[in-house]
């Protein structure tokens, strides 16, 4: 068991300026919003099975030939009809942290910079002990771990050819769910998502999809495979799907609060912050009392938090009347 209670006064100045009364309420996701987007996706994968019955995912070498062999005509690039595209903004970099490159459609190779933008077409590529987190066309929050290779298609679409990516679609503040939900390409099938929370991971011999919120559908060249909350969805080489009770906290998800971009206070509520780390971190969150639920709704908050959730969780309650404990995948906030 963690608590939050031992105190590190120090570092509160470097979070916020103030505490002050009167927050406002929080925004809530439409009730029937999941099952509206879920039916007409579910129309759009269907049409999709056909093409995709009489196309093989290529594996192994070729792989690592589709990261090399890619088509230029000025600056614009070719889609899969032979069509020249231009390319287009697809995402605003929120933070990096180590060497992070990218080549361009043009072929420049260029270093990730935070609050710069990337395009369609680009080619993303993250070092050993390096992390990108972006934030998408659409609204959702994109993460990339270490040593993992990606190409940016389109606002709808990216290609995954090794190593971890985490989406968060932020489903109460997509643009247009239903018309820009993202759909991550594997050599083992197409991952594609309902309002939710989830983890790609891609080797040479399998894809593994873990799933923190909302439904995440996987089509293979053969299979319809969907994952719920606490599941991992694997498909090998072979074609075999297999399903794996996980954590939605934990160990496997810490790469992914080590990259998050932070939360900006300023006319926020406590509420509101809480409701961040848990959801960064995987975790539920509760209050033990009424008492403590109404003084985190009431209290509005000033600066930007830049630490890991669950460190900035620590150090933000030092200066409040609240205390958190964290025990068994939940964080229980009560007054001191």
């Amino acid at each position: 068991m963690n608590s939050t209670e031992n105190k590190r006064p120090e570092d509160s100045d470097e979070l916020f300026e103030s505490l002050f009364a009167n927050a406002a309420t929080r925004r809530k996701a439409p009730a029937d919003e999941e099952d509206r987007i879920r039916g007409q996706l579910h129309t759009q994968w269907q049409e999709m099975i056909g093409a995709r019955r009489r196309r093989r995912w290529v594996t192994g070498l070729a792989i690592a030939a589709s990261f090399a062999m890619v088509v230029l005509i000025s600056t614009g690039i070719f889609n899969r009809s032979g069509a020249p595209v231009m390319p287009t903004m697809l995402a605003t970099v929120d933070k990096v942290d180590g060497r992070v490159m990218v080549v361009l459609s043009d072929g420049t190779t260029q270093v990730v910079q935070s609050e710069g933008t990337l395009e369609s077409g680009s080619m993303i590529t993250t070092a050993y002990n390096a992390r990108l987190a972006v934030s998408w066309t659409a609204g959702e929050s994109i993460r990339l771990d270490e040593n993992t290779r990606l190409r940016l298609i389109s606002a709808s679409e990216i290609e995954l050819l090794n190593g971890r990516v985490y989406v968060d679609s932020h489903a109460d503040r997509l643009l247009s769910p239903a018309k820009n939900t993202l759909s991550i390409d594997t050599a083992f099938g197409r991952v594609r998502h309902i309002g939710t929370q989830y983890m790609t991971s891609l080797t040479h011999d399998q894809v593994a999809v873990s799933v923190r919120q909302g439904s995440v559908l996987v089509l293979g060249e053969d299979t319809e495979s969907i994952a719920k909350p606490g599941q991992q969805l694997s498909i090998s080489s072979g074609g075999d799907v297999s399903f794996t009770s996980i954590q939605s906290y934990g160990e496997n998800w810490q790469w992914v609060e080590a990259i998050s971009p932070g939360f900006a206070l300023d006319g926020r509520s406590l509420a509101d912050f809480l409701a961040w780390v848990a959801s960064e971190s995987g975790y539920s969150l509760s209050y033990a009392s009424a008492v403590a639920e109404s003084l985190a709704v009431d209290t509005v908050m000033r600066g930007t938090v830049n630490l890991e959730p669950m460190r900035a969780l620590e150090v933000m309650l030092q200066t409040s009347d609240l205390v958190a404990k964290v025990e068994n995948g939940e964080i229980s906030v009560d007054t001191q």
